[in-house]
């Protein structure tokens, strides 16, 4: 067969797709609009083993001559050359519903605007420490293509397969999955749980309508157990054709637990039948997860925070507010527009010690007008971390030197990254590395 690779991408979900249909004998063409330089090592491994590479553009012959076009959620659907494409068109969650042996496996799924990759992990690292051998796969960056790898040479062999499959779901491959995939081919999940809904997307979704339709979409197929908040409980209950009394609540179901970052994984482990104390017990050890709320270092008294994942306004909110409101805060935040407000971080804003403004059009066009109409005073912006950084440690230590509080350099920037790093995960590894640096 001939499989053209639509986006390589900078997460590894290109580099585990094409290598699943390589490893296969099928003939591979990738193509993506960056650059080599960009796309790194992981796509030379490819050129090296005589993949015909296509960048910088996209071309209408390879579209015609795929039998198979491999589509990154990146892309939108209404792409032009989806629409000039002769083969079928699949994703990593189609091919995972079409593994023919799926329904022997448990599949807890997880979507929402933010939670989503700290509630899979917990929800992992329980099911695990609770004796069940589970497998993760989705938006975090472990592809489902790796997944579907693992439970194909156990079909050949014959081995047993994990008792569960947690999936983590932004919405557009929510919607890619149902696109592409008839209703009989998507199987009848075990778990799904929206873990929250803010405003998001609005650079790519002609409404916050459309947005929320797209998750909603997971909950339509049915599950044995439906999990949520509460202000989206007749929502899900509506999509999935179920009584609202069916719908488990985080904030009700969790309501014993003393972090609310978890509440999310305590719900769904609760309503897999797991006992509270058992849950309580391995979310203890649970070691979170690298940009979200992720501790980097203890240095001259004060700490250092990396949030860099927090690409929305509610989310600074959520980690000030959960985690830090009676702390002093020195926050560096800003970067580029996603067509959202500040009004979900006005509260942050408002009551930090420090404000440290990453450059971008988020920044420029939103932030500093607010900040300026509120009178609240600010650094920056700054064209590179670094000196932010600078600016907010120094303010830290010399906030820490009249013996007040531990001050906190929280990096939240309630916007994307576009415009100064690769994406949030780079701005994240960036500004640990500099905080190791730090005198």
């Amino acid at each position: 067969m001939k499989v053209l690779i639509f986006g390589f991408g900078l997460h590894g979900g290109g580099f585990a797709s094409a290598k699943y249909y390589l490893d296969r004998g099928h003939e591979l063409r990738i193509t993506d609009r960056n650059s080599m330089a960009k796309l790194g090592d992981s796509l030379a491994w490819f050129k090296d083993r005589g993949v015909e590479l296509v960048l910088e553009q996209h071309r209408d012959c390879d579209f015609a001559w795929a039998d198979i076009i491999v589509k990154s959620p990146a892309v939108s659907r209404t792409s032009p050359y989806l629409k000039k494409a002769h083969g079928s068109v699949v994703t990593d969650f189609t091919e995972l519903f079409r593994f023919p042996d799926i329904g022997q496996i448990k599949l807890v799924m997880i979507t929402g605007t933010k939670g989503k990759t700290t509630t899979a992990a917990a929800v992992t690292h329980v099911l695990q420490q609770t004796g069940h051998e589970v497998m993760m796969c989705g938006n975090m960056g472990i592809s489902c293509f790796a997944v579907l790898d693992n439970l194909e040479n156990r079909r050949r062999n014959g081995e047993k397969y994990p008792d569960y499959i947690v999936c983590e779901l932004s919405s557009w491959q929510i919607a890619d999955a149902f696109a592409y995939c008839s209703a009989t081919e998507i199987p009848r999940f075990e778990v799904c749980c929206m873990t929250s809904v803010y405003e998001d997307h609005q650079n790519y979704y002609r409404s916050m309508e459309a947005y929320i339709n797209d998750k909603l979409l997971l909950f339509k197929q049915g599950a044995v157990h439906i999990v949520g908040t509460e202000s989206m409980k007749d929502a899900l209950a509506r999509a999935a054709c179920v009584s609202p009394s069916k719908v488990v609540t985080i904030e009700r179901t969790a309501r014993k637990t003393d972090n609310s970052l978890f509440a999310p994984a305590y719900a769904i482990c609760r309503a897999l039948g797991l006992k509270h104390d058992r849950i309580l017990s391995a979310l203890k050890t649970c070691p979170g997860v690298p940009h979200r709320n992720e501790m980097v270092r203890f240095h001259k008294n004060v700490i250092f925070i990396n949030d860099s994942a927090a690409t929305v306004p509610q989310a600074v909110d959520f980690t000030w507010s959960s985690f830090y409101a009676s702390s002093p805060v020195f926050l560096i935040c800003g970067g580029t527009d996603k067509a959202l407000g500040v009004a979900g971080m006005e509260r942050p804003l408002r009551h930090v010690k420090g404000i440290y403004l990453l450059d971008g059009s988020f920044t420029r066009e939103k932030l500093v007008p607010f900040l300026k109409e509120a009178g609240l005073g600010y650094c920056g912006p700054f064209g590179a971390l670094e000196p932010a950084l600078k600016a907010a440690y120094s303010d830290a230590v010399s906030y820490s030197a009249d013996k007040g509080p531990t001050p906190i350099v929280l990096l939240s920037p309630g916007a994307a990254s576009f415009e100064l790093f690769l994406h949030e995960f780079d701005r994240g590894d960036r500004f640990k590395a500099l905080v190791g640096e730090l005198d």
